[in-house]
């Protein structure tokens, strides 16, 4: 195995910013998403990736350990047809 973690990182999921009847709107001209309440123009995806400072945290990490064994999750294995 060629790392023993991995990280993903995400914009901040902590906080709910739109839901219910208060969902952001598309606005063709601009391209983007706008906030219904204050007009501004929403960050694209790439522009929140960006936003990722290299102090914040990843969202979720997975550890593997020494004994990781992968055999199971490649479909091409006979083990992968065992069922514990």
């Amino acid at each position: 195995m060629a790392a023993t973690y991995h990280q993903v990182w995400w914009p901040p999921t902590d906080t709910v910013c739109f839901d219910g009847d208060h969902l952001p709107v598309w606005r063709e001209p601009t391209g983007g998403y706008l906030d219904p309440a204050t007009g501004e123009i929403l960050p694209a995806w790439d522009q929140a990736l960006d936003a990722i400072g290299p102090h914040d945290p990843p969202l979720h990490v997975a550890r593997f350990g020494a004994k990781f064994d992968a055999q199971g999750v490649l479909a091409a294995r006979a083990a992968a047809r065992v069922r514990p």
